[in-house]
């Protein structure tokens, strides 16, 4: 558990470093939100999804990515769950 948290928080340094050059990489926000979902930040993942979605508004993929993401918070009843606790397969192209 400790290994994934010091790796996302690598991992949302250096996609927050890639948005400081970049602000409408949305590609960024979807790294940032992977990790915060890594960590068990669920309301810190949606804000980041929910970034992507402005970003890139016709990408069914990020639209896709924050609904499972909020139907999860909403199945769940919890702002966060489980750190490292498996749930859907996002990130998926199927």
């Amino acid at each position: 558990m400790r290994i994934a948290k010091i790796k996302g928080r690598d991992c949302i340094r250096a996609a927050r470093e890639a948005l400081r050059i970049d602000p409408n990489l949305g590609e960024a926000y979807a790294n940032i939100a992977t990790a915060y979902d890594t960590m068990g930040k669920v309301d810190e993942a949606i804000a980041a999804l929910r970034e992507e979605v402005r970003i890139n508004p016709n990408l069914r993929l990020a639209t896709r990515n924050l609904s499972v993401e909020l139907a999860i918070k909403a199945r769940s009843g919890h702002t966060s769950p489980a750190p490292g606790c498996p749930r859907s397969p996002r990130w998926t192209l199927s």
